[in-house]
């Protein structure tokens, strides 16, 4: 059997290397002197003490007990459109992923090249958890905005960042471990997102840096093979968006306590080729039927909050393009938007 040291790819951190009480001493000394660290304490890696200094050194508070996030929903619709194509580079393997987080207290989160999260699936209650720190649609985790952190760190440096507990700089965040690598674009091999593989302390494993790093390297060979090799004028835009009404408007029921209330919205379809929608009518009953099983099962406490409703047009593009039936057809299926969505 093969030595499993010698199949680590370089750079990675090793679980040995980490010494809980020597970073919590080290992390102690740190923020209440406002120095750096004379000498590197043992088995603090050198990579999480630069990043505590740059944290510092942007004014980060140790003290934080959250990120802070972009609650205008208008915002965080437009971040995530910016990034259709990167998204859709990772849809895919989010969407082969997803089994296999929800029972391991795990999430993979996409960020854009800013740090603010536009995607995120996996473990249900993970999730619910991430929402207290703003591990969640439209938190920024760069490390300007909360220090030390996979997302935050690995959009710094450009290299795989695995932040383990009290690595973390912000207090707050300190029960959760995160592995993030970023992703670059082939033609420019500038930065456009970062991966993450986050939850508690106990994922603390080489696998997860390892299935992170070969994730983001995989979504920039599909941008490249999406997008094309580039011409001599540089990389091609993609064609326009197109978009699709589903008629008529969806009417359901939904629950609220002991109150029976009706939700009434109204779904637009984006592509980026009008042929696909062909495919989607003709799949219209099943479409539909998906759809308002989904949107029944909302509870209304949900559906009134912005969280709540991102997680509703996520649902909803997920268990659409599952009711298409054909995968080539879903890949195409980019976005879906509520242009009307009214409750009572």
């Amino acid at each position: 059997m093969t030595d499993s040291k010698s199949k680590r790819p370089q750079g990675l951190p090793d679980r040995s290397s980490y010494s809980e009480y020597d970073t919590r001493e080290a992390w102690e000394r740190f923020v209440s002197t406002g120095s750096s660290v004379d000498e590197r304490p043992p088995k603090v890696r050198e990579e999480i003490l630069d990043s505590w200094r740059r944290s510092r050194d942007s004014g980060v508070d140790a003290a934080s007990l959250a990120s802070r996030k972009v609650y205008d929903e208008q915002q965080i619709h437009l971040r995530r459109e910016r990034n259709t194509a990167l998204r859709k580079a990772a849809s895919a393997a989010f969407k082969r992923l997803e089994p296999h987080l929800k029972e391991a207290r795990t999430i993979l989160i996409l960020a854009d090249d800013q740090g603010v999260i536009i995607d995120a699936i996996g473990d249900a209650h993970v999730l619910d958890e991430g929402q207290e720190i703003h591990l969640e649609l439209g938190g920024d985790w760069s490390e300007k905005t909360i220090g030390t952190n996979g997302i935050g760190t690995a959009l710094k440096t450009g290299k795989p960042a695995y932040v383990h507990a009290t690595e973390h700089f912000a207090e707050g965040v300190q029960a959760w471990t995160c592995a993030g690598a970023p992703i670059f674009d082939p033609f420019t091999q500038t930065i456009i997102g970062v991966v993450d593989l986050s939850g508690p302390p106990q994922i603390f494993r080489q696998h997860n840096v390892a299935l992170v790093l070969a994730a983001g390297m995989g979504f920039g060979g599909w941008y490249f093979g999406h997008l094309g090799a580039p011409s001599a004028e540089g990389p091609q835009p993609l064609p326009p968006p197109v978009y699709h009404r589903l008629d008529p408007a969806f009417v359901v029921n939904v629950s609220d306590r002991d109150t029976l209330r009706y939700l009434q919205a109204e779904v637009q379809v984006m592509a980026r080729d009008a042929a696909v929608f062909e495919i989607l009518d003709a799949q219209a009953p099943a479409v539909r039927d998906a759809l308002l099983t989904l949107f029944a099962g909302y509870p209304y406490s949900e559906l009134i909050s912005v969280e709540g409703r991102e997680r509703l047009r996520i649902d909803t593009l997920n268990r659409l393009r599952e009711a298409l039936g054909d995968e080539t057809a879903a890949a195409q299926i980019e976005a879906i938007y509520f242009t009307s969505f009214v409750m009572q």
